[in-house]
């Protein structure tokens, strides 16, 4: 490998290693937002935002993720200026359109929408939401032209401000609401406006460090159309699954409890199962952070005949995220009574709460599996599959809720991702004729988490903690803390005693370095 390509390398890893983090911190933001705005607002207050969030979520996640990506590889494929504000202009008018179409549709559709989830007072909220679709065509645009002429900094920066904007504006806005007015509705268009302001910030970053450009029309626009469109929705596939599922549970579950209670009581009910979310979404940031530093480098290898390099990424990516994956599935399991006390007040419907995690560890092995399949050009298959589990979903709400209520609804997510998980492993083991892990990685990930089982399970329901500290929630916050670190301490000495992830090989994560150095001190004394 030449200078050249080196540091071109260097640029790339550096670029990659920007826009990661960014995304880890994001992730972060938007998981622990949600436990104090449940806390001003209670169950019910929760389960009306949720209610609409997963509208927003989708085109969101589609565009600003989605199309962005699209967008800069199309860019980045054109060989000249002409070319690239060709495809620039095509993706400015189609991302236009769709963002005024879905404006208009969910402005008039709204009370349909509302009458659909069985709650017409969410009318108005899903009118709200509209708004958020007119800032993702220049966010989007922006994102995705800066990605393909590398100037990730600009990306970065309004990725986070756009979350933190908005997280101030959702907790600061339902404080406000509730002590004036304690109206959840209220506490939740608040909630959506947070989106919408940061949605503004976004927006006003990336034009102040945006590269002027001349637009130029295409006489091949549908295909410059069809092939962001086809591009967008398999870059983002995998990232939507979650709030398709989302949405699933929107329309059916509150619609389907309220036939057998009182409404009030329906509401808080979904609002308990909506707590999982940002369990699930925390159990899942390694593999999502891996599934977007992985299909760059994968990309880049493969397209540079590195086969070598691209399997070592492959395997290394496969590991760490099963690692973390069951890790973090079975620690919160474990602490799942204490930490719903901790940190939403009591522990109703643990069962639901504990086949909603389960996803964990599944989505952390099908998020990094569809990454690498994206990474080497295979996309329509997880399309295919992912478009089917939705409706799958939505067949077992249907069969399930009824009879077991919330429990039924964690049960068919828990059923479908297992189908899920097992066609991919399948297809992937077709696709990528490399084994991904051996026996002995699986035998010390097995007994690493049974070691951490043997100890923490005991340690928190073996001895009788309610005559010691009571059952407050300080208590149940001592009792989460204290069982997570020793939980973090056994599984961590027992896997780096006879390592399965080398030193270097931590490197690829934000913190890896950290977590490098752990290892070597376990080691070094390991030797003693």
């Amino acid at each position: 490998m030449n200078r050249q390509s080196e540091w071109s390398m260097q640029q790339f890893m550096k670029g990659a290693s920007i826009l990661t983090l960014a995304a880890f911190i994001v992730k972060i933001l938007s998981a622990i937002y949600r436990v104090p705005f449940q806390n001003m607002v209670g169950d019910a207050g929760f389960y009306t935002y949720q209610q609409v969030y997963p509208l927003l979520g989708i085109f969101v996640i589609w565009t600003s993720f989605g199309f962005a990506v699209a967008l800069s590889k199309q860019l980045a494929d054109q060989t000249t200026l002409q070319a690239k504000r060709e495809v620039y202009t095509s993706a400015v008018l189609l991302l236009g359109i769709i963002s005024i179409a879905l404006f208009i549709v969910l402005q008039s559709s709204a009370p349909l929408i509302a009458s659909i989830m069985g709650d017409t007072q969410l009318t108005s909220l899903i009118r709200a939401t509209s708004w958020m679709a007119l800032c993702m065509a220049p966010i989007a645009t922006m994102k995705g032209a800066a990605q393909a002429e590398g100037r990730l900094m600009p990306v970065a920066i309004s990725n986070i401000m756009e979350q933190a904007v908005r997280v101030t504006i959702v907790i600061g806005g339902a404080y406000f609401v509730m002590r004036s007015s304690a109206d959840i509705y209220k506490a939740s268009h608040v909630a959506i406006y947070g989106s919408i302001a940061g949605g503004l910030v976004a927006v006003v970053i990336l034009w102040i460090k945006r590269e002027p450009r001349k637009w130029a029309y295409s006489s091949q626009w549908k295909r410059h159309w069809k092939e962001l469109f086809i591009l967008s929705v398999s870059f983002s596939a995998s990232s939507l699954i979650l709030l398709f599922y989302q949405l699933i549970d929107s329309i059916t579950i509150f619609k389907i409890l309220v036939k057998s209670m009182p409404m009030q009581q329906a509401m808080e009910l979904k609002g308990v199962y909506d707590r999982g979310q940002p369990f699930v979404q925390l159990g899942i940031l390694v593999a999502t952070t891996l599934s977007l530093a992985i299909v760059p480098l994968i990309a880049h290898y493969e397209m540079a005949k590195t086969e070598e390099k691209a399997k070592q990424f492959t395997t290394l990516t496969f590991r760490i995220a099963f690692i973390f994956g069951l890790a973090a599935t079975v620690g919160l399991l474990l602490v799942l009574k204490p930490l719903n006390i901790m940190l939403f007040r009591h522990n109703e419907q643990w069962e639901a709460l504990a086949f909603f995690l389960t996803q964990i560890f599944l989505l952390s092995l099908v998020l990094p599996l569809t990454a690498i399949l994206q990474g080497k050009g295979k996309t329509a298959f997880p399309i295919v599959v992912f478009g089917g589990s939705v409706l799958l979903k939505y067949g077992l709400n249907i069969w399930f809720i009824p009879h077991y209520q919330v429990v039924g609804a964690a049960l068919s997510s828990f059923i479908t991702l297992c189908l899920v998980t097992l066609l991919m492993m399948v297809y992937f083991k077709r696709i990528v004729q490399e084994r991904m892990a051996t026996r002995r990685f699986y035998r010390i990930s097995l007994v690493s988490t049974l070691a951490m089982v043997a100890i923490v399970y005991p340690y928190l329901y073996m001895i009788p903690w309610e005559d010691v500290i009571g059952t407050s929630r300080f208590a149940a916050t001592f009792l989460t803390i204290t069982s997570a670190i020793i939980g973090a301490f056994v599984f961590s000495i027992c896997m780096m005693r006879r390592p399965i992830i080398q030193i270097r090989e931590w490197y690829v994560l934000p913190f890896g370095r950290q977590i490098a150095k752990w290892q070597l001190y376990v080691q070094k004394e390991e030797k003693k």
